[in-house]
Protein backbone atom coordinates (compact mmCIF):
# COMPACT_ATOMS: atom_id res chain seq x y z
CA UNK A 1 0.00 0.00 0.00
CA UNK A 2 1.38 3.26 -1.20
CA UNK A 3 -0.47 5.49 1.26
CA UNK A 4 -3.41 4.56 4.16
CA UNK A 5 -6.44 6.13 4.49
CA UNK A 6 -5.20 7.92 7.64
CA UNK A 7 -2.61 9.80 5.87
CA UNK A 8 -5.70 11.64 3.61
CA UNK A 9 -6.76 14.00 4.80
CA UNK A 10 -9.49 15.84 2.26
CA UNK A 11 -10.43 15.41 -1.17
CA UNK A 12 -11.85 18.11 -2.33
CA UNK A 13 -12.90 18.82 -6.09
CA UNK A 14 -9.46 18.01 -8.01
CA UNK A 15 -7.58 18.67 -5.25
CA UNK A 16 -6.13 15.94 -2.50
CA UNK A 17 -4.49 16.78 0.75
CA UNK A 18 -2.44 14.13 2.54
CA UNK A 19 -0.33 13.98 5.56
CA UNK A 20 3.33 12.97 5.08
CA UNK A 21 6.72 12.72 6.71
CA UNK A 22 9.08 15.73 6.53
CA UNK A 23 12.59 14.10 7.35
CA UNK A 24 14.39 17.36 6.07
CA UNK A 25 12.16 18.93 8.81
CA UNK A 26 13.40 16.72 11.23
CA UNK A 27 10.63 14.21 10.81
CA UNK A 28 7.63 16.55 11.06
CA UNK A 29 4.22 15.34 10.12
CA UNK A 30 3.05 17.79 7.24
CA UNK A 31 0.05 18.31 4.49
CA UNK A 32 0.61 18.45 0.78
CA UNK A 33 -2.33 19.77 -1.59
CA UNK A 34 -2.00 18.46 -4.77
CA UNK A 35 -4.05 18.11 -7.91
CA UNK A 36 -5.73 14.78 -8.31
CA UNK A 37 -4.07 14.01 -11.61
CA UNK A 38 -0.33 14.84 -10.15
CA UNK A 39 -1.76 12.92 -6.63
CA UNK A 40 -2.92 10.00 -8.97
CA UNK A 41 0.63 10.09 -10.86
CA UNK A 42 2.45 9.99 -7.81
CA UNK A 43 0.51 7.24 -6.31
CA UNK A 44 0.93 5.12 -9.50
CA UNK A 45 4.59 4.96 -9.44
CA UNK A 46 4.11 2.49 -6.03
CA UNK A 47 2.26 0.33 -8.01
CA UNK A 48 3.82 -2.54 -9.05
CA UNK A 49 3.32 -4.34 -12.63
CA UNK A 50 1.52 -7.39 -13.14
CA UNK A 51 3.84 -10.27 -12.01
CA UNK A 52 6.07 -8.64 -9.96
CA UNK A 53 6.28 -8.58 -6.12
CA UNK A 54 6.63 -6.35 -3.46
CA UNK A 55 9.72 -7.68 -1.18
CA UNK A 56 9.94 -6.32 1.71
CA UNK A 57 12.47 -7.16 4.54
CA UNK A 58 11.28 -8.17 7.75
CA UNK A 59 11.08 -10.28 11.01
CA UNK A 60 14.02 -13.33 9.77
CA UNK A 61 15.03 -11.07 6.77
CA UNK A 62 15.71 -7.80 8.67
CA UNK A 63 19.24 -6.57 8.43
CA UNK A 64 19.52 -6.44 12.36
CA UNK A 65 20.11 -9.75 12.87
CA UNK A 66 19.81 -11.78 9.85
CA UNK A 67 22.71 -14.24 9.99
CA UNK A 68 21.82 -15.04 14.06
CA UNK A 69 18.40 -15.66 13.18
CA UNK A 70 19.17 -18.02 9.77
CA UNK A 71 21.63 -19.72 11.65
CA UNK A 72 19.25 -20.64 14.20
CA UNK A 73 16.71 -21.48 11.80
CA UNK A 74 18.73 -23.86 9.95
CA UNK A 75 20.32 -25.15 13.43
CA UNK A 76 16.02 -25.72 14.02
CA UNK A 77 15.57 -27.57 11.06
CA UNK A 78 18.78 -30.07 10.78
CA UNK A 79 19.73 -27.89 8.18
CA UNK A 80 23.81 -27.62 6.72
CA UNK A 81 25.35 -24.22 7.33
CA UNK A 82 25.60 -22.77 3.36
CA UNK A 83 29.30 -23.27 1.67
CA UNK A 84 31.01 -20.12 1.10
CA UNK A 85 32.03 -20.42 -2.44
CA UNK A 86 36.29 -20.43 -2.76
CA UNK A 87 37.42 -16.92 -3.63
CA UNK A 88 39.57 -17.03 -6.98
CA UNK A 89 42.64 -15.54 -7.61
CA UNK A 90 42.86 -13.36 -10.69
CA UNK A 91 45.49 -11.30 -12.17
CA UNK A 92 44.74 -8.13 -13.89
CA UNK A 93 45.69 -9.51 -17.19
CA UNK A 94 43.67 -12.32 -16.85
CA UNK A 95 40.53 -10.68 -16.49
CA UNK A 96 38.01 -8.79 -19.15
CA UNK A 97 37.89 -5.16 -18.89
CA UNK A 98 34.66 -3.45 -18.97
CA UNK A 99 32.93 -3.29 -22.31
CA UNK A 100 31.58 0.39 -21.95
CA UNK A 101 34.58 2.43 -20.37
CA UNK A 102 37.73 -0.21 -20.94
CA UNK A 103 39.20 0.88 -17.77
CA UNK A 104 37.21 -1.41 -15.39
CA UNK A 105 38.01 -5.08 -14.33
CA UNK A 106 35.09 -7.19 -14.73
CA UNK A 107 35.62 -9.82 -11.67
CA UNK A 108 33.51 -13.13 -12.50
CA UNK A 109 30.16 -13.68 -9.86
CA UNK A 110 29.26 -17.18 -11.40
CA UNK A 111 27.20 -17.78 -14.48
CA UNK A 112 23.74 -17.96 -15.37
CA UNK A 113 20.89 -18.54 -17.97
CA UNK A 114 20.30 -15.15 -19.53
CA UNK A 115 16.42 -14.41 -19.78
CA UNK A 116 14.98 -14.08 -23.08
CA UNK A 117 12.96 -10.37 -23.27
CA UNK A 118 9.65 -12.25 -24.70
CA UNK A 119 9.62 -14.53 -21.58
CA UNK A 120 10.19 -11.38 -19.08
CA UNK A 121 7.67 -9.13 -21.56
CA UNK A 122 5.10 -12.76 -21.44
CA UNK A 123 5.49 -12.75 -17.67
CA UNK A 124 4.74 -9.02 -16.91
CA UNK A 125 2.06 -8.31 -19.36
CA UNK A 126 0.87 -11.74 -20.29
CA UNK A 127 0.67 -13.92 -22.78
CA UNK A 128 -1.65 -11.97 -25.64
CA UNK A 129 -1.72 -8.14 -24.06
CA UNK A 130 1.52 -7.17 -25.43
CA UNK A 131 1.40 -8.11 -29.02
CA UNK A 132 0.09 -5.31 -31.61
CA UNK A 133 -3.02 -6.18 -33.27
CA UNK A 134 -2.98 -3.44 -35.34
Amino acid sequence: MAISNERLVSIEGDYVTFRYKNYNAGGRLQELRLEAHEFLRRFMQHVLPRGFVRIRTFGLLANGHRATKLAQCRELLGADPPVEPEPQDFGPEELPRCPHCRQGLLYPAGETDRPRISDLVARTYGETDYHDTS
